[in-house]
């Protein structure tokens, strides 16, 4: 049928993008900027793909993503140079003038209602909205004349259309109290019959929920609302006595507030309220449809493991024809899905049980898979519905993968999410191999006399810091541990006080016992320390106190740069044997006799033992790659764990990256690249990965340990260089024989070599002791040289 309903096209008529250099693109933009900010968005979305610049949350992904972005940096630029240009400009040309500017007034005529922007549009604006699609004024929130009847008008006369015209009319304007007094003008005179038909093509179409929210919600009274909270002048309790008075909440007394109220609940993931408010409407057309479907929605949502989803008994489905037919199709696999959970717990084979587990994830998945499409093309859901759905059949995915162990074996079906953890602190079933440790610090620190201190030490990424995070697994409830990672303090700008001002504030959360107030460490740091010390000493209730500082080597680093004041060390020296109660344990890359100032030698009597953190042991290796967690279903091949023990010697990082890698191969010949594989990694998986990208993501761990080399003694880099290219190593003689040492030269760097677990010695050579660590160092300083 033919309509008289123009479709509005608001955007801005621009087909190409801001050129850096054109100065009426600079014109073009101050106008978009004062008078159409609209435009901006529009401007960003049509010349990106995928993320936002938002989206990221570095500033290294930021860059990364405007120089994949030219457009938008360009933009980002020239913002910037406007931003820093017209302000001065403008202010120099006024005061060449004569004028006087005050900016803060200047600021506050910005931040108005604009309205000589309603001036300028408010004769005009509706006739060229009609005639010409042109709206005038579009950063003025204040209704301009006629609009709201002329959008009335559209909409009784062609409903579709009209809504498109109103998403027109809110994505480039701010006329929105217009946009909804027309929406409610226009549903009084829609008959009842038609008023569910035409809620679902609204909730459909709008790009703006508010608009379903506002024909049942009171616009006037919310904005009321919002008004109050905003005027700071007013007193809590007459805001209170004022706000009492308003109904900002959704009605439900007629049939347009009640159908708009369930939809709007329907989106805001809340059927059963969506039940309420359809309750009204059962004998509308689709009323009574609607009304079992939030009902349904209601039922499916309230399980919370795969037991609860047996008991469900769905209501009866209403009879077709439907007015949201492939939600129906999708709640009649749900149905499917209850039945199969059914069958999960009555059947008496694993075979049974785990084919009906099989085909409820796999219906689950299909329903998250066709649901969760977005684009008008592939959309399936309908918008109200289509996030409560995906939720809920998430959640009983979740439900049912927790029980695919005690099911049988299950297909995978889905790519894995990697379970290895790359750099950060372990926890829970990765953690492994360190009971000796735990065993250690038990035996120093719960059946001793008194707290004993601590050093735990070895190169980086070998897992110090999962061993301090996970301590408190192992000590009675009468310990109690308070950690800091002295990294986190960036840089120190008050010299001590910061450190114990840390300090002060984990062991004052563990314990319950207020700290000193900043004021007094900033005045006298060691005294207040010392002090809160002699007080928590009496006050806590617990048998005793372990301070744990992580990243030791940073109070070297703070005393050279002259941030703290060498005399730390002495206070920190007595707080460790101020107390048999209280003790420390300090993590870093040495111990604490290898510190290289002398101000670290007389600490080091304060501990009783240093403990070095080395490898994990291959059995621990094989759990921590084979029992990742509970829901770990893949398997490796022995002669994969072979392999991947003899490449890293247990060092936990490095096992962990194998791991992630293994997966990341495993999911793209899977999933992507649609090749049928076993569910297990090979041999052949192993040797794939240990390529050029998978040393690029090592390379902390690789430099770390070369440039801890590059410590006293003089010449560990170069004894590793020489050491590289043999894999099966090299004898003392052959060493001395190929570099320029001497015997008693050569003695104390291979000693502390071995110390730091770079090299070992095997049938009297020395060898580099992880075999990756070999590789990398030959690639960087043999297979880069010869390419160069």
């Amino acid at each position: 049928m033919p309509t008289s309903v123009p479709k509005l096209d608001l955007s801005p008529k621009l087909n190409r993008p801001l050129y850096l250099w054109n100065p009426f693109d600079y014109l073009l933009l101050l106008y978009w900027v004062f008078f159409f900010p609209q435009a901006l968005r529009w401007y960003e979305e049509k010349w990106r793909s995928g993320k936002k610049l938002s989206d990221y949350k570095t500033w290294g992904e930021k860059w990364q993503f405007l120089q994949q972005h030219p457009q938008q940096l360009q933009l980002w630029i020239q913002g910037i140079l406007l931003t820093l240009t017209v302000p001065f400009a403008m202010a120099k040309a006024l005061e060449l003038l004569g004028v006087n500017i005050y900016w803060f007034g200047v600021a506050g005529g910005v931040a108005i209602l604009r309205p000589e922007n309603w001036l300028m549009g408010c004769y005009l604006s509706s006739w060229l909205l009609k005639q010409r699609g042109l709206l005038t004024s579009r950063i003025t929130v204040v209704p301009l004349p006629n609009v709201a009847t002329l959008l009335e008008n559209w909409l009784r006369e062609d409903w579709q259309a009209g809504i498109y015209n109103l998403n027109q009319i809110l994505e480039y304007s701010l006329q929105f109290i217009a946009v909804i007094k027309a929406i409610n003008q226009a549903i009084k005179k829609i008959p009842d019959e038609q008023l569910i038909y035409r809620f679902s093509q609204l909730s459909e179409i709008t790009k703006d929920w508010d608009l379903v929210k506002y024909c049942s919600a009171s616009l006037r009274d919310s904005l009321k609302s919002r008004a109050l909270d905003g005027f700071f002048l007013l007193l809590p309790a007459w805001k209170r006595s004022l706000k009492s008075r308003l109904n900002t909440d959704l009605r439900i007394d007629t049939f347009p507030h009640a159908i708009a109220a369930g939809f709007w609940y329907l989106y805001q993931e809340n059927p059963s309220k969506a039940t309420e408010a359809f309750q009204v409407t059962r004998s509308l057309l689709y009323g009574e449809e609607m009304y079992v479907l939030a009902t349904i929605l209601t039922t499916l949502e309230q399980p919370e493991d795969w037991q609860d989803i047996v008991t469900i008994n769905l209501p009866s489905f209403p009879s077709p024809p439907y007015l949201r037919s492939n939600t129906w199709e999708v709640m009649n696999k749900f149905q499917t899905i209850i039945a199969n959970v059914q069958e999960i717990e009555q059947a008496t084979t694993i075979v049974r049980r785990s084919t009906a587990l099989n085909r409820a994830i796999g219906e689950l998945r299909n329903i998250i898979e066709r649901g969760g499409k977005e684009t008008e093309k592939d959309k399936f859901l309908p918008e109200a519905e289509r996030d409560l759905i995906i939720k809920i059949a998430q959640k009983w995915k979740s439900s049912l993968e927790t029980i695919a162990t005690e099911v049988g074996d299950i297909t995978i079906t889905e790519p894995i999410s990697s379970p290895y953890v790359i750099g950060d602190p372990v926890f829970g079933q990765l953690f492994v191999g360190r009971e000796d440790i735990l065993r250690e610090l038990k035996e120093l620190w719960i059946n001793a006399a008194q707290v004993q201190s601590v050093i735990l030490y070895g190169h980086r990424r070998m897992g110090k810091t999962s061993i301090l995070r996970n301590i408190n697994s192992c000590l009675d409830a009468d310990i109690k541990l308070a950690y800091l990672n002295l990294q986190i303090l960036g840089e120190v700008r008050q010299g001590s006080s910061e450190i114990v001002m840390a300090m002060s504030d984990e062991i004052s959360e563990v314990l319950d016992i207020s700290a000193p107030n900043d004021t007094d460490f900033l005045q006298s740091p060691e005294r207040t320390f010392r002090r809160f010390l002699k007080k928590i000493e009496k006050e806590m209730t617990c048998q005793g106190l372990i301070i744990a500082l992580d990243e030791f080597e940073t109070l070297e680093y703070l005393i050279e740069e002259e941030k703290i004041s060498k005399e730390f060390m002495k206070s920190l020296r007595s707080w460790v044997q101020m107390s048999p109660k209280i003790g420390f344990i300090f993590a870093g890359l040495h111990t604490l006799k290898e510190m290289s100032s002398d101000y670290f030698h007389p600490f080091y009597a304060s501990f009783s033992r240093n403990i070095l953190v080395s490898f994990l042991s291959k059995p621990a290796t094989n759990q921590l790659l084979e029992s990742p967690n509970e829901n770990f279903t893949l398997q490796y091949t022995k002669e994969a764990l072979e392999e991947i023990y003899y490449l890293s010697n247990g060092q936990p990082y490095l096992v962990n990256l194998i791991g992630f890698y293994l997966i990341r191969r495993f999911n793209d010949y899977r999933f992507n690249q649609k090749i049928k594989t076993d569910d297990k990694l090979t041999l052949e998986d192993v040797t794939a990965i240990i390529n050029n990208n998978f040393f690029q993501q090592g390379s902390y761990y690789f430099h770390g340990i070369w440039n801890q080399a590059a410590t006293s003694p003089d010449g560990q880099q170069e004894i590793i260089k020489i050491l590289a290219p043999y894999q099966q190593g090299l004898t003392i003689n052959q060493l001395l024989e190929t570099s320029n040492f001497t015997e008693s030269e050569i003695e104390p760097i291979i000693e502390s070599l071995k110390r730091h677990d770079v090299i070992e010695e095997k049938d009297n050579k020395y060898v580099i002791t992880v075999e990756l660590f070999r590789q990398w160092v030959t690639n960087e300083y043999y297979v880069a040289q010869e390419k160069n």
